[in-house]
């Protein structure tokens, strides 16, 4: 536990790239008729740090959970 909470607080890799094979649909939370069409081929980065410090899936993100 005490690896992987570190992992999650710090993470070795910040990011990475990944290209999409097929259209990506985001739809919003706030409003359900509200979606994004992200197209085939475009290079998304998703950063893994803002990531695991994310509010609505981490209670406090910033504390470690032993």
């Amino acid at each position: 536990m005490f690896i992987k909470e570190s992992l999650r607080l710090y993470p070795p890799v910040l990011n990475s790239t990944r290209k999409l094979d097929k259209d990506l649909t985001i739809k919003s939370d706030l409003n359900k008729q509200y979606k994004t069409v992200v197209p085939k081929d475009t290079i998304m980065g998703p950063s893994f740090f803002i990531l695991h410090r994310n509010e609505a899936v981490w209670e406090n993100p910033e504390v470690g959970r032993l």
